[in-house]
């Protein structure tokens, strides 16, 4: 009698087959880490933000392998374990599409909680769709090439995108063709043209200097404001992007300094804590939940701590530059935290590859984008973090 199981090896998913003493194992796609499964019933824990998505690309697997086994039962025969894998290979599709394989890498990303990249790809996803509606044409893998290029190009231009925004949906498509030719999904190529460029500009993105974030500490809130006003100190003051704010508790801190893994890049900091951060861990930590919600709100308290300094940004939109003058407090958000964190231990004087340590960068060139002091403001200080 055959058995069949979903089992984790090496935080991979599989089907296992089983008959007389004979084993065959088959993958599922899904990677998933320790602490999301369930070891005990051999199944997914239902504190995965994407179990139900995620135990839907397993269970497609299990009945495939199931269905195949009963139709060989049904006619009186066993599968040997040496020719089941054969069997199931012969009954795949005979090619991906790019969109499923968008699909299939969405769902591995969140099977392993990377919640970021999983959004990042759906936004490619959203944009090609969009633009087959809009351009009347269908892509695939053979369709990207040099010619997609500047007509999916014009088509951002056409919708009042940014050359920026442009650029970062071509990095992450052409990040996600690279694991497509890794994984032999597709010999296609074209993409590789040296005109398939990234367009990258450098961003306006505002900071926070000390001072006006001593402002921010000492405002009078109301309860809500007040959350989000201390959300964002110690963002500031610890160089933390909005999705490390909301994985942070109690137990991340410990003797003065804040120990976390950072989600996006999975490294492990070590920061010292600001005297305003102690403060607030006398208190309890800010209710961090939705990103939109914090970014409204960060601009109500900027703008009652009367953070308006005039900014002008420009931006570029098929090549046009466009300027537009903003009043300061307009323009922070989530990203503005660790600008802010970069930007004034930079100008007290402190180490680029100290900052860059506590940041995570791993380049000079990436980090210094984070950058956003004045030639006024640069001043060489020997190096004392938050003293």
């Amino acid at each position: 009698m055959y058995s069949l199981k979903i089992i984790k090896k090496n935080q991979k998913i599989y089907i296992k087959y089983y008959l007389a003493g004979k084993k065959a194992y088959f993958p599922t796609g899904i990677h998933i880490e320790d602490r999301f499964w369930d070891s005990k019933n051999n199944q997914i824990k239902k504190n995965l933000n994407s179990y139900s998505e995620v135990n839907a690309i397993i269970n497609q697997v299990f009945t495939k392998v199931e269905q195949l086994v009963i139709k060989r039962q049904a006619i009186g025969e066993d599968i040997e374990a040496s020719t089941i894998r054969e069997l199931i290979t012969s009954n795949k599709p005979s090619r991906v599409s790019l969109f499923e394989f968008i699909d299939n890498s969405i769902a591995e990303r969140l099977a392993i909680n990377k919640t970021a990249k999983a959004a990042n790809l759906l936004k490619v996803k959203n944009k090609l769709l969009d633009y087959q509606t809009n351009a009347k044409v269908k892509v695939d893998f053979k369709d990207i090439d040099i010619n997609f290029y500047y007509s999916f190009y014009k088509y951002f231009v056409e919708q009042g995108y940014s050359d920026n925004y442009f650029g970062s949906i071509i990095q992450n498509l052409k990040t996600l063709l690279h694991d497509a030719i890794r994984r032999k999904v597709t010999t296609y190529e074209s993409f590789k043209h040296p005109g398939f460029k990234v367009i990258e500009i450098e961003t306006d993105a505002v900071y926070l200097t000390e001072d006006e974030l001593k402002v921010l500490y000492y405002l009078q809130l109301n309860r809500v404001l007040d959350n989000c006003r201390k959300a964002f100190i110690i963002g500031a003051y610890c160089g933390l992007r909005y999705s490390d704010l909301k994985l942070i508790n109690e137990t991340s801190f410990k003797t003065g300094v804040l120990r976390y893994r950072q989600q996006k890049t999975g490294k492990l900091v070590h920061v010292p804590l600001h005297t305003f951060v102690l403060q607030y861990l006398e208190t309890g930590l800010p209710d961090v939940r939705d990103l939109s919600d914090f970014n409204k709100n960060i601009k109500k308290v900027c703008k009652a701590a009367n953070i308006n300094d005039k900014v002008n940004i420009v931006k570029r939109i098929g090549g046009k530059r466009i300027e537009t003058t903003f009043e300061k407090w307009q323009l922070v958000s989530s990203h503005s935290m660790r600008r802010s964190f970069a930007t004034n231990l930079h100008v007290r004087g402190s180490p680029s590859k100290i900052i860059m340590e506590l940041t995570g960068h791993t380049t000079l060139k990436s980090f210094e984008k984070y950058l956003r002091c004045t030639i006024k403001e640069e001043r060489s200080n020997p190096f004392n973090l938050w003293k």
